[in-house]
Parts: structure tokens; sequence; C-alpha cells
């Protein structure tokens, strides 16, 4: 489970099992059983951050995962082919994405997209929208959405 850009990362932790031997970002450490992958208002897919970048005010924009990443996709498709969930996919394990309609810094069409990416290469992924919740609603406590993110963190890891 990861927030905002940690999405990027709780989801690439569960595809890292499909990073290539050769690559210098594999690490190979023992192989945890993966029960699920949950994004709260994340930034799951590095490619599809590029694509929607300049959306609203989109908080993680080209200039940030050019940054990462070293350069644009072209220039270094072996670098996203081992750091993009998307080009990783498939996780075999079920994916949440829990966002806010109202969240600025992550693109309410990011998850979507990214569930619908999922799905197409076979994993179950599963949008929940919290109408009128920002970006930081979704980890806040206190707020209407955290219960349902907190069921669904105990269901995914007691089921």
């Amino acid at each position: 489970m990861g927030h905002s850009a940690g999405g990027h990362l709780a989801f690439w932790l569960a595809d890292s099992h499909h990073i290539p031997p050769h690559s210098p970002v594999l690490d190979p450490q023992p192989h945890i059983p993966l029960l699920g992958a949950i994004a709260l208002a994340g930034a799951g897919g590095l490619r599809l951050t590029i694509d929607l970048s300049g959306y609203s005010t989109f908080a993680h924009d080209k200039p940030e995962v050019y940054a990462l990443m070293g350069g644009p996709p072209p220039d270094l498709n072996d670098r996203y082919e081992a750091g993009n969930p998307g080009d990783l996919l498939q996780f075999n394990a079920p994916q949440i994405l829990i966002q806010g309609t109202d969240d600025i810094q992550i693109p309410p069409e990011l998850p979507f997209r990214w569930a619908e990416m999922s799905r197409r290469m076979g994993d179950p992924a599963i949008v929940t929208m919290f109408p009128s919740a920002d970006h930081l609603d979704i980890v806040d406590q206190q707020s209407q959405a955290w219960t349902i993110v907190r069921d669904v963190v105990r269901k995914m890891a007691f089921s």
C-alpha cells in the first residue's frame, strides 16, 4: 500500500518479480507472497503520469518522472521497462485504487486508466472514488474515507 508517489512504489514492488535479471534496479531479496496492492491517491504508472501531465495542477508531472528515471521513455526504455509498474504487469494479485474526486494532486482519471490497463492484462482491479475527498482525505484517519480504506486493507490482509 502506498499514498501518492508511494502508490507507484507499492505497485512497482508488487510487480518487481517481472524485472529482468540483468536490470540494474533488481535487488534479489527473498520473495514475499503478495496478497494484493493498494494505491491511495496513487501515481501508479510512470507512463500514465507522463500521459496525464498538465491535467489541472497535477503535482507529479513529466519533469518529476524524468528526474526519477533519468530522462524520457524514448531515451531510456530499459529503465522504464524495469521501473514502471505498467510495464511489469501482470501482478497476479488484486489491486485496489482509492481516490477522492476533488484530488488536484493526482488526476481522478489515473486510477481508472490504470485499472483498465490492468484488467486487460488479466488482473482484477477495483477503483473506489470518494466524492468531495481531496488528496489527503484518503489518508486522514478523521475523514469519512478512512473507514473504507481501513476496511479494504483489513479485508485484503485477512481474507
